[in-house]
């Protein structure tokens, strides 16, 4: 089980930044952005979503070789599909919230977010993004088939 090390993430950070400034094409430093797709499905089927032409979930064994890199990352985006349709995200979203550095971000439709998983999030270091394609019941609905504008 990893932990928090504020040297090894700092030191990494300067590592990273001198390494830039000098213009390097090849870094020693570990990487400090993530971004994440976990899944294509999702709960809704969107108009203008193409993300349901390709049917995969990243598999739980590739996520177990990403924590490595949580000790060293500043920010870590969570995308889909619908992130909350993964069983095993709350895992790794908990694992990465130990690490008070990270920031973490996640895109959403947000209709499955529950009452532990709002708790879970207002403790973590996130930042929500909210797909809302419109104000207008009637709008969002046509666009966001299967979503209920009340929710």
């Amino acid at each position: 089980m990893l932990t928090y090390n504020q040297s090894v993430y700092l030191d990494n950070k300067e590592l990273n930044q001198s390494e830039i400034k000098e213009k390097r094409v090849m870094l020693g430093s570990r990487v400090r952005r993530l971004g994440i797709v976990l899944t294509s499905e999702c709960n809704i089927n969107c108009i203008m979503c193409e993300r349901k032409l390709n049917n995969f979930t990243l598999p739980r064994q590739a996520l177990e070789q990403i924590i490595g890199f949580f000790p060293y990352l500043d920010s870590i985006m969570w995308q889909g599909g619908e992130v909350f349709m993964v069983d095993y995200f709350k895992d790794f979203f908990e694992q990465a919230s130990k690490f008070p550095q990270l920031a973490q971000e996640i895109n959403t439709n947000g209709l499955l977010i529950t009452q532990e998983w709002s708790e879970a999030i207002a403790k973590a270091n996130t930042r929500m993004i909210f797909s809302i394609d419109s104000t207008d019941k009637d709008t969002y609905e046509y666009i966001r088939k299967g979503a209920r504008f009340e929710v």
